[in-house]
């Protein structure tokens, strides 16, 4: 019991000495029942400086779009601006998903072979998505003679 006690403790106080050691935070003195304990106050601007970070790049948000079945055209318009900068093997095969659920049938075979090619190329190899692509292809193959 004495153990746990002294972990939480520690704990707390640890916690403490982080937040005072963080930008922008101000140690102030309280008394609270003629002990006095260290707050760490921060203005609402230095708190949102603080804790916003960076935006999520355009591929988290066409990956979010994709998921959670939202616009499909925005979530393609994002992942074309990202694999024609920087093409990966990863986002390459988000985008081949997304044009596949759209019913570009010959753009997700395209896509799936690029992003085939890009796995294979990296060192190891990533046989994972090769197999992917490999299954996202078949399946538009199929899509594509079961719509004529």
């Amino acid at each position: 019991m004495a153990i746990s006690t002294f972990r939480i403790g520690f704990s707390f106080a640890l916690c403490a000495g982080l937040l005072a050691l963080s930008p922008g935070a101000r140690a102030q003195s309280l008394v609270t029942g003629g002990t006095e304990v260290a707050a760490i106050s921060t203005t609402p601007s230095e708190a949102a400086r603080n804790l916003s970070p960076a935006p999520p790049a355009p591929t988290e948000f066409a990956l979010y779009y994709d998921d959670s079945h939202k616009d499909l055209r925005q979530a393609l318009d994002w992942m074309t601006q990202t694999n024609a900068l920087d093409p990966k093997f990863w986002n390459v095969y988000t985008e081949a998903r997304i044009r596949l659920k759209m019913n570009d049938y010959q753009g997700a075979i395209e896509a799936a072979q690029h992003s085939k090619q890009l796995a294979l190329a990296t060192t190891p190899p990533n046989l994972t998505y090769a197999h992917l692509d490999d299954a996202l292809i078949a399946e538009a193959q199929r899509q594509a003679q079961n719509s004529k």
